[in-house]
């Protein structure tokens, strides 16, 4: 028996149509993902960034978060260029300082909530 092939006329097109749609969705539910996720991190990081016993402004409050992306949003967390030097150090320590983490314990919390957050949000639609 011989392979045939049947075309329905501009089936084609409509299947496109579809992916496209469907495309677009998925994009914008994933923005709307990933800005709520990137700002539970920076809150998580507000609360569990060590702070010193000194009065001068602490790496605590520079949290903030840059988006970047036209279609697809890119977020990054991150402390303001002065503070950004020493996070490395209350991270995980120096010879004369115990390590204190706070970013790793943030990721590892947030993280599968993101991934769960999507994957679920991508099954739904």
């Amino acid at each position: 028996m011989a392979n045939k092939t049947i075309r329905i006329a501009n089936l084609d097109n409509e299947i496109l149509k579809l992916v496209d749609e469907y495309s677009k969705e998925v994009i914008e539910a994933g923005n709307k993902i990933t800005k709520e996720y990137a700002e539970k991190t920076r809150d998580m990081l507000e609360k569990t960034t060590p702070v010193s016993n000194r009065t001068t402004r602490h790496l605590r409050d520079s949290w903030s978060v840059k988006y970047e992306g036209r279609e697809i949003l890119r977020a990054t967390v991150h402390s303001s260029t002065r503070k950004r030097s020493i996070a490395h150090f209350i991270e995980f320590g120096t010879t004369k300082m115990q390590a204190q983490p706070f970013m790793v314990p943030a990721f590892n919390v947030i993280s599968p909530q993101f991934y769960n957050a999507m994957r679920r949000k991508i099954q739904n639609l």
